[in-house]
């Protein structure tokens, strides 16, 4: 007979189901913590997820990125990006400027921007390395 029930489940699978809440509970704890070392900086950990995004693009490609390579990288909805793009160039973190062959916009970090990703990468590293000693 199939289980097909919420409440039928193995001990196994229930162990393997509290081991992946566990996980996403110590993920939250880490994620205040690089929140609130962060907050210095003033941006938010989805905006310095964003800026690190750029600059990674921009090494592996040496220009220009989408926003669609954000967004794709990130898994945001495009939504979702053009809110955070939108942020992120009202801080004065990042230029838009369309692309000329398509409508899409191409991103740059700014130089504020760059020593912000810069920064925040220190700042998340330290703080997973404090979080994974503890």
């Amino acid at each position: 007979m199939p289980r097909e029930e919420a409440g039928d489940v193995s001990s196994h699978e229930h162990q393997y189901g509290k081991a992946w809440i566990e996980r996403w509970r110590e993920a939250m704890r880490w994620r205040r913590r690089v929140e609130l070392e962060l907050a210095p900086l003033g941006v938010s950990f989805a905006q310095w997820l964003a800026l690190d995004c750029i600059a990674a693009l921009y090494a592996e490609l040496s220009d220009a990125v989408s926003q669609i390579q954000i967004g794709t990288r990130l898994e945001l909805g495009r939504a979702a990006t053009s809110e955070l793009m939108q942020r992120l160039e009202l801080l004065g973190l990042i230029d838009r400027a369309p692309a000329f062959e398509s409508r899409e916009n191409r991103i740059y970090l700014t130089p504020r921007g760059k020593h912000l990703a810069a920064g925040g990468r220190g700042v998340v590293d330290r703080v997973s390395v404090q979080h994974g000693s503890s």
